[in-house]
């Protein structure tokens, strides 16, 4: 006897809920504005999404964030990544271009997700905030939907996230965020990503000051030229950082982890920083410089009671400095979002 098809109803009550956990990342890494960025371990936030029979993207809880970002689903980009997924999965399957045994469930009009984000990092905070939530949200409904999608089928979607939360698609954050590691983003348009090799004993140690830096200020802040002998510098710079962290030799690392353009500019819009950055190369780091636009400080260093050195001496930097901080000791992660069990 031939049986009847599930229903919609008992296709959701057999799916299980899937959490993600997409890490914290440093983007632009000294010398490698816009194209350098790595994954941390630890940091980072948690996305979770089952489906439900409403018909709608419903973002269910939001912890973590001190009540600062939007609780409404059509505002969080946790939330709206999800939405735009599932409207990209359902123009594949229209067009033809994604058949439906590689869904588990088909997207039909009364199918909904529900949302949950768990934000592990500070807002604003120039640790991949916004692109740790995105990562995870679209690892998680691919995954929900049986992973039809390959992850660099989900980069295009992750830099459009980024676009909508700070204006501008960029991958240095986002890219690791999703595929861990130490990333070359050589080109945007095509895109065009390298994975950098790097010294796995490498420590991170990351402050995060409590002071607020707008990343559409920052940007704004920066040179629309620069002179041609300062771009050759940072040229030679950034190929001593590619080149150091592909051999691992950490003397050639040391002396190109410089910034001639970025830092001098930024660095004003962090109280101490210079004092902070020498204690922490006096205590033996091999490099110190600002995650991404800030307020963020971030050095690497060979062995972890130097990496808690630095993170005392720099804190105390920013006490006298008379502002609050959150010190991390950490390592850049070769694994970037991925499931998790709850």
């Amino acid at each position: 006897m031939k049986q009847n098809p599930a229903s919609l109803s008992e296709r959701i009550a057999i799916s299980e809920k899937v959490t993600v956990f997409a890490p914290a990342t440093v983007a632009n890494v000294i010398a490698g504005f816009d194209v350098l960025g790595f994954a941390v371990e630890e940091l980072g936030d948690e996305v979770s999404v089952a489906f439900t029979n409403g018909g709608l993207v419903t973002l269910d809880d939001v912890t973590g964030d001190g009540g600062f970002l939007p609780h409404e689903a059509e505002r969080n980009i946790a939330s709206l990544m999800v939405s735009q997924y599932i409207d990209q999965l359902r123009q594949r399957i229209r067009s033809g271009d994604l058949h439906t045994s590689r869904v588990s469930i088909v997207p039909e009009s009364g199918l909904g997700v529900s949302v949950r984000l768990q934000k592990g990092l500070p807002i604003g905070s120039g640790l991949g905030s916004s692109s740790a939530s995105i990562a995870a949200a679209l690892m998680a409904i691919n995954e929900l939907f049986g992973a039809p999608l390959s992850i660099d089928e989900l980069i295009p979607l992750a830099m459009e996230g980024e676009r909508i939360t700070c204006g501008t698609a960029h991958p240095d954050n986002v890219v690791p965020a999703l595929l861990g590691g130490l990333i070359l983003i050589r080109s945007k348009d095509p895109l065009d990503l390298v994975p950098v090799s790097y010294p796995k004993g490498l420590y991170c140690s990351i402050l995060h000051p409590e002071i607020e830096i707008l990343t559409r200020d920052a940007r704004k802040a920066l040179p629309e030229h620069i002179e041609l002998a300062q771009y050759v510098r940072q040229s030679a710079h950034l190929a001593g950082m590619i080149l150091g962290f592909e051999t691992g030799n950490l003397e050639l690392l040391r002396k190109s982890m410089q910034d001639e353009i970025v830092e001098p500019i930024r660095a004003k819009m962090i109280p101490g920083f210079y004092k902070m950055k020498e204690a922490a190369l006096r205590e033996g780091a091999i490099g110190f410089g600002i995650s991404g636009s800030g307020p963020s400080l971030f050095a690497l260093s060979k062995t972890k009671d130097c990496a808690s050195s630095i993170l005392e001496a720099i804190q105390t930097v920013a006490e006298k400095e008379g502002i609050s901080s959150t010190a991390t000791l950490t390592r850049i992660s070769s694994r970037g979002a991925r499931k998790v069990s709850i």
